[in-house]
């Protein structure tokens, strides 16, 4: 039975890869960027910096703006939507208390209506301040979708200075480091793509460790965010 079980499981988070991964195409955001199952933080590493607050325009940091580039709206709302619990994508009717989270609306410069709302969370480690992403709303084109739909995190290294600088690592160094078995970190692997299944305290000590490894970020997935302006 236990056997049964864990192959159900595994075939779940198959699953859940795939169409997440499909999700993520659609917004540019390929996979190439690492996926993780469990948030990168517990309560205690959340932070609150409200410069990220505001409407962005970005761009690859190799780069310069271009009609396809993506408008980022992040602000902060003192109440969220409590999702439930059989479709990671239905909001529900229920509002809580939120003390942490920020919104990010994210789109083509040219195209509102294709638009993704994320939660983001801004999480503080020892060597570093980064973003944790969770798809919170996508427009789909079968509602049904949403009852197969397993949202995942990805992870990016967070720099505010002239601009904001957003990083995501770079699964392709993930998976590297693990088949030359130099970290070992919970996993499930999917043909090229994997999805972490290791909790909050175990990728914290991973980001930790690579967090200053230049080699661990993607360049096409590396963003620069400033103040966007319609006549761009």
């Amino acid at each position: 039975m236990n056997t049964k079980m864990n192959n159900f499981k595994q075939q779940i988070l198959k699953y859940g890869i795939a169409v997440m991964l499909f999700i993520l195409g659609i917004l540019g955001l390929s996979q190439c960027t690492v996926i993780s199952f469990y948030p990168l933080y517990t309560p205690d590493e959340l932070v609150l910096d409200d410069r990220i607050i505001g409407t962005w325009m970005s761009r690859l940091t190799s780069e310069e703006v271009s009609s396809d580039s993506l408008v980022w709206e992040i602000s902060f709302k003192d109440k969220k939507w409590k999702k439930k619990v059989n479709n990671n994508l239905d909001k529900g009717s229920e509002q809580i208390p939120n003390k942490l989270t920020y919104t990010l609306k994210m789109y083509p410069a040219d195209n509102i209506e294709n638009a993704a709302i994320y939660d983001i969370h801004i999480v503080k480690l020892e060597n570093g301040v980064f973003l944790d992403f969770l798809l919170e709303d996508v427009k789909l084109d079968n509602e049904f979708a949403g009852f197969h739909l397993m949202t995942v995190h990805t992870f990016a290294k967070l720099e505010i200075g002239d601009e904001i600088i957003v990083k995501w690592f770079d699964d392709e160094f993930l998976q590297s480091l693990i088949d030359d078995k130099k970290i070992r970190i919970r996993h499930e692997r999917r043909e090229e793509s994997s999805l972490l299944t290791a909790k909050p305290k175990e990728l914290q000590r991973f980001i930790n460790k690579y967090s200053n490894n230049k080699d661990a970020y993607f360049n096409d997935l590396s963003f620069a965010l400033s103040p966007y302006s319609k006549e761009i």
